[in-house]
């Protein structure tokens, strides 16, 4: 037997519980094409992630199916019943809280290339303010009469009169 993901209810790292909101978003993603809200709406969750990118795959795979079902009612049924299982089944074990892996299913969503999105720290933790030597001239130049740029010529204002 593969070993899961996480525990049950957990986060990634086995401890950390999951908030009932990652839970409804995780089987989500197993209702068509609502495997996309996850995927968006919760890029920072790795279990939305999870859920979402095997529930987008079994969307594609049926509505692949759909189109190959359509050749006759047997398995035009089939699919039906197909989706209808997998659509229950994957929605009531994300709402539990299981990092449960589906059989070729994972293995395929893994090649989906979707990042989730990394939680920034806040600028000014993450740059440092650059050292300013005190013997340093400040690069400020506010106390210049004229900015840095200004050319009489070049201005709409009359030139003062020089004595």
């Amino acid at each position: 037997a593969e070993k899961p993901i996480a525990p049950t209810g957990k986060k990634m790292d086995g401890v950390t519980p999951l908030d009932p909101e990652e839970k409804i978003f995780g089987a989500l993603g197993y209702i068509g094409i609502l495997a996309l809200l996850p995927l968006l709406a919760r890029r920072e969750s790795e279990f939305c992630q999870h859920h979402g990118r095997q529930g987008l795959v079994i969307a594609i795979i049926l509505i692949f199916l759909w189109f190959i079902g359509s050749a006759s009612d047997t398995l035009w049924t089939l699919v039906l019943v197909l989706q209808l299982a997998a659509s229950v089944g994957g929605f009531i074990l994300a709402y539990k809280g299981d990092w449960f892996k589906i059989p070729g299913i994972y293995d395929l969503s893994l090649k989906l290339k979707l990042e989730p999105k990394k939680k920034s720290a806040t600028p000014a933790a993450t740059t440092p303010e650059p050292q300013t030597d005190s013997t340093e001239k400040p690069t400020d130049q506010t106390d210049s009469a004229q900015p840095e740029n200004a050319n009489p010529a070049e201005s709409n204002e009359p030139a003062e009169p020089q004595n």
